[in-house]
């Protein structure tokens, strides 16, 4: 919301809005080695919730994820 739109045709906010998901998808996938959950967990998301892994793979990503937001903001 920081770095949104303000107006639909504001082309700069928009283009800054796209550098910052692109640095954040970055350094999330350097902590993590990808940003799709699926090869993150390496396993579909039922197969996730069967061995448990929510409570520790996502919970890891969920923090590392706020983490890199406040490093950009």
């Amino acid at each position: 919301m920081k770095y949104g739109k303000s107006e639909f045709d504001d082309a700069e906010s928009h283009e800054k809005t796209y550098k910052m998901i692109d640095k954040f998808c970055e350094m999330f996938t350097e902590r993590n080695g990808s940003i799709i959950c699926r090869e993150i967990l390496g396993c579909d998301l039922t197969t996730a919730k069967e061995r448990g892994l929510f409570g520790t793979v996502c919970k890891k990503c969920v923090r590392d994820a706020a983490e890199i937001v406040e490093e950009l903001l």
